[in-house]
């Protein structure tokens, strides 16, 4: 068995703020698009910390108490449903 590598911390040089905030937008987009992937029932799913489900580590990471991330995540599925569900030509006031 080989013996993993010890870094002391101290040395490895800081990122700037800047490459810290496009690392940051990038890693939200990849969060928001697993959360928009999720489908009902899916918040309750366990998780490899048998403690919390899936609805209170999305809580925790978003710091969220978990009954208002209820409240957040059944707006932004009714918002997400009218903005997909497909108009009718006569509803858009198009001709077809």
């Amino acid at each position: 068995m080989t013996e993993a590598a010890i870094h002391d911390v101290a040395k490895i040089p800081r990122i700037a703020h800047d490459e810290a905030m496009r690392i940051a937008k990038v890693e939200n987009c990849k969060f928001a698009a697993l959360l928009r992937s999720f489908e009902p029932g899916d918040c309750t799913k366990p998780t490899d910390c048998t403690l919390w489900d899936a609805q209170a580590l999305i809580a925790h990471v978003v710091g969220l108490p978990p009954a208002r991330l209820r409240r957040a995540s059944s707006s932004v599925r009714s918002a997400r449903d009218a903005h997909s569900s497909p108009r009718s030509a006569a509803s858009s006031g198009g001709t077809g």
